[in-house]
C-alpha cells in the first residue's frame, strides 16, 4: 500500500484586521478566532494520490510555535481550499471574493484539540475524508487552517520556511488504487470451445502490485450490460469466489453448460487483498463447437516399420481438417523422449473422414530396433481458443519400432581402409544381384546416409563392386561400419538385414595431423575426392565452446552473477604449416587458397583432428610464404562449428 509523505511547498495567512495585506514573505503562519481579528493559514502540499485511488488514511501534521497555545482547549480545523491562490498575492479581501467565502469548504473538514500546547508540539489532524473527496475528482488547492478560540491571540505554527525541516507542515497519505479491469480473457473474440463447461481465464492487473483475493464471473445469453458494467439478468453468476487464481473451471460450478453451436457472453471482476474491487471487464463472447476425432492408422501404435521414411496417415472425422503438424522422438529405455524431428503447423486441407498422408523425411529414423514416438496434431477449420483442458487441436500418437527386412539381398562383402582423413568403403552383394534402389551407410548402428544412389559409386563386375569415401568418422576411434541394400517392395523402401560389417580406426596419430575437407557432398567417389588441406607442424588446435555471457554485480550482493545467454559450438584458431604434396606439386596450398576465396565464404568444411570431426565455417585467415623451393606456407585460420552439436 503506497504512502505519500510531503512537506508544505508554500504557505501564507490572511488577516481580517488587515484585509489587503499579503503575508507571503512571513516565515510563520498563524491562526486566530477573535471577532474582527480572525486569521486563517493556507498550506499547499504536492504529490496528492491519483484520481480514482482509495484513501486509507490521511494525516495533516503541524507543529505549534511559541507559548500562545497555553490553556484551551483550542480546536484547530482543517478545511479544503476551494479556489486557486498564490502565496505572494493572497489577502483577506481576495479570499472573500471567492465563490466560497474565505475559500474554505464546509465539506468533510478535519479537526484536532490542543490543550496546554507547547513549542514544537506535534498536532495530527485526520483529513482522510477530505483526501477521499480529492481522489474522487474534487480539485486540490491545498488546506486552510483555523482555530475556534474567540480571542485576539495570534497562535503560531511552524511554516514551510522553518529552519528545522522536521518542523515544517507535513501531509501523510496512505492510499491504494483499485485493480484494473481484467484483460486478456479467454475464451474471447467469438472463438470456439468444444466442451460444455470450459475454463475461463483472465489476467489480473493491480497498479500497486497487490495480489488477487477474490473474483466474480457472470455469463449471459446477451451482451447487454447495465451502468455498472454487469449483466442485468445473467444466466450464471458465480458470486464472489475467494481465489488468487485468475481462472474459473466451470465444470466445478453449478453452471448448466452450453449446447453445441450455442454462443455465450461473459465478464469478470476482481478484488485485491486490501479489499478494493476492479471494474467489470469488457464483455467477451465464445461459442461451443465440438471437435472431430483424429485417428492414426500409419504407423500403428505398438507396431513396426521396415523403412526409414514411413508414411504418416491420419484421419480427422467429424470436422474438416485445415492444418497439421508432426513431432518424432526417440524413446529411451527409461521412457524419456529425445526429439529428432519437428514439422510445425502447415496447411493440410482434408475433407471430413478423408485420410491425409505425409512421409517422415530421410535421416530421421536412424537406429535399428529403436522405439520411436510420433505425435500428430490436427486443426479443423473452426477458429478455436486454446484453454486448459480444451486445446484448439486434436492429437493422436503412436509408438513404433524400426526393423530391417529379409526381402532385400544383403551386402555380403565389406572392406574399410584409410583414405586420410576419411575411410574408403568397398563392398558388394552376391554375384548375380543387380543394383538395389539405394544403399544406406550405417556407422555404429546409426544411419548416416540412407539414400545413396548405387550408380554414383559402381565399379562394375559380377558381383557388382561399389566404392565410396566418407569423411564423417572420428579419427583414432574404433567404428563399426555396415552398408545396407535398400529396395522398393510393395511401395515400401526396405533395408536389408544380415549385412557384412567391418570395424576400423582412422589413424591420425601424427602430431599436427589436422585436416580441413570440403565436405559439401557427404559421400565421394574415390576417383574424384574433394579438396583437402593438411595443416602440419603445430600443436593440436586449442578450441573452446563459445558462449554469449556476462558477469553482473547486483546491488547489495558480494558475489557476482554469471549469466550465459547462449552456448555455441567449438571455435578458435587452427594454425600450422600447409605444404605441397611433394616438392613438385602445390595441391594443398592451392586448396587452402581456394577455401578462402570470397565465393566460398559460408561454405561448410569438416575439421578433423584427434578424435574431433565437426562441420565448420572458416573465418579470418593468415597466410605467410615460408619457402619458395619446398612451397610451404605458415597459416592460421579461425573456425566455428556450424552443425552436429551434442545433445
Amino acid at each position: 500500500m503506497p504512502t505519500n509523505s510531503s512537506r508544505a511547498s508554500y504557505d501564507t495567512l490572511i488577516y481580517e484586521a488587515q484585509a489587503n495585506t499579503n503575508y507571503g514573505d512571513w516565515n510563520l503562519v498563524t491562526v486566530c478566532g477573535g471577532t474582527g481579528q480572525r486569521r486563517y493559514s493556507f498550506l499547499y502540499f504536492p504529490g496528492i494520490p491519483p484520481s480514482g485511488s482509495t484513501i486509507t488514511s490521511a494525516k495533516l501534521r503541524v507543529w505549534l510555535q511559541g507559548s500562545g497555545w497555553s490553556g484551551g482547549p483550542h480546536t484547530i480545523t482543517a478545511r479544503r481550499v476551494t479556489d486557486t491562490w498564490k502565496e505572494s498575492l493572497l489577502t483577506w479581501n481576495r479570499a472573500n471574493g471567492s465563490a466560497v467565502p474565505l475559500m474554505g469548504s464546509t465539506t468533510n473538514p478535519g479537526s484536532a484539540n490542543v490543550t496546554g500546547g507547547v513549542d514544537k508540539q506535534l498536532v495530527e489532524i485526520d483529513v482522510s475524508l477530505m483526501l477521499a473527496d480529492i481522489a474522487a475528482g474534487t480539485k486540490w488547492y491545498g488546506i486552510r487552517l483555523e482555530v475556534n478560540t474567540n480571542d485576539t491571540v495570534a497562535r503560531r505554527l511552524y511554516s514551510s520556511e522553518a529552519s528545522d525541516p522536521s518542523l515544517r507542515p507535513q501531509l501523510v497519505v496512505e492510499w491504494n488504487q483499485n485493480p484494473l479491469a481484467p484483460v486478456d480473457m479467454a475464451p474471447s473474440g467469438g472463438r470456439s470451445v468444444s466442451v460444455a463447461k470450459p475454463v475461463l481465464k483472465w489476467v489480473f492487473k493491480d497498479r500497486e502490485g497487490d495480489q488477487q483475493a477474490e473474483f466474480q464471473v457472470q455469463i449471459s445469453t446477451t451482451s447487454t450490460v447495465n451502468s455498472s458494467g454487469a449483466f442485468p439478468t445473467p444466466e450464471f453468476d458465480s458470486g464472489w469466489i475467494a481465489s488468487s487464481n485468475s481462472q474459473l473451471d466451470l465444470a466445478t460450478t453449478a453452471y448448466a453448460g452450453l449446447t453445441d453451436g450455442a454462443t455465450r457472453y461473459w465478464i469478470v471482476r476482481t478484488r485485491d487483498v486490501p479489499g478494493l474491487v476492479s471494474p467489470w471487464s469488457a464483455v467477451q463472447s465464445f461459442r461451443r463447437d465440438t471437435k472431430g476425432t483424429l485417428t492414426l492408422t500409419s504407423p500403428l501404435n505398438g507396431g513396426t516399420v521396415d523403412e526409414t521414411t514411413p508414411p504418416i496417415t491420419s484421419t480427422l472425422t467429424g470436422r474438416t481438417q485445415e492444418a497439421i503438424s508432426y513431432s518424432l522422438s526417440e524413446v529411451t529405455p527409461t521412457g524419456q523422449l529425445i526429439n529428432v524431428w519437428n514439422l510445425g503447423r502447415f496447411a493440410a486441407p482434408a475433407a471430413d473422414g478423408v485420410p491425409f498422408t505425409f512421409n517422415i523425411p530421410a535421416g530421421k529414423i536412424t537406429k535399428t530396433g529403436q522405439q520411436y514416438r510420433l505425435a500428430v496434431q490436427s486443426w479443423d477449420t473452426i477458429d478455436r481458443e486454446n484453454i486448459p483442458g480444451d486445446p484448439g487441436s486434436q492429437v493422436a500418437q503412436a509408438t513404433f519400432t524400426f526393423v530391417r527386412s529379409a526381402t532385400p539381398a544383403p551386402v555380403t562383402t565389406l572392406t574399410v581402409t584409410d583414405e586420410a582423413p576419411g575411410v574408403k568403403l568397398t563392398f558388394n552383394r552376391a554375384a548375380g544381384q543387380g543394383a538395389p534402389d539405394y544403399f544406406c551407410l550405417v556407422v555404429d548402428g546409426v544411419r548416416v546416409a540412407d539414400r545413396i544412389d548405387p550408380t554414383d559409386f559402381s565399379l562394375g563386375g559380377n558381383p557388382i563392386v561399389y566404392s565410396m569415401v566418407w569423411y564423417g568418422a572420428n579419427a583414432n576411434t574404433e567404428h563399426t561400419f555396415e552398408v545396407e541394400a535398400v529396395v522398393l517392395d510393395g511401395g515400401v523402401y526396405k533395408h536389408s538385414q544380415s549385412n557384412a560389417t567391418q570395424t576400423h580406426t582412422v589413424d591420425l596419430t601424427e602430431v599436427g595431423g589436422t585436416w580441413l575437407v570440403d565436405d559439401f557432398d557427404t559421400l565421394h567417389v574415390p576417383a574424384d575426392l574433394p579438396r583437402r588441406v593438411r595443416i602440419r607442424g603445430a600443436e593440436v588446435p586449442d578450441l573452446e565452446v563459445g558462449e554469449s555471457s556476462g558477469t553482473f554485480y547486483p546491488i547489495g550482493r558480494r558475489d557476482p552473477v554469471y549469466i550465459v545467454d547462449a552456448i555455441r559450438g567449438m571455435e578458435g584458431p587452427v594454425s600450422g604449416v600447409v605444404e605441397a604434396e611433394d616438392p613438385a606439386g602445390s595441391d594443398f596450398i592451392e586448396n587452402f587458397e581456394w577455401m578462402k576465396r570470397e565465393e566460398n565464404v559460408g561454405r561448410r568444411y569438416r575439421l578433423i583432428f584427434g578424435d574431433i570431426n565437426i562441420p565448420v565455417q572458416l573465418g579470418k585467415a593468415k597466410n605467410t610464404h615460408l619457402d619458395s623451393h619446398l612451397r610451404r606456407r605458415q597459416v592460421s585460420v579461425d573456425v566455428a562449428q556450424v552443425g552436429e552439436f551434442p545433445e
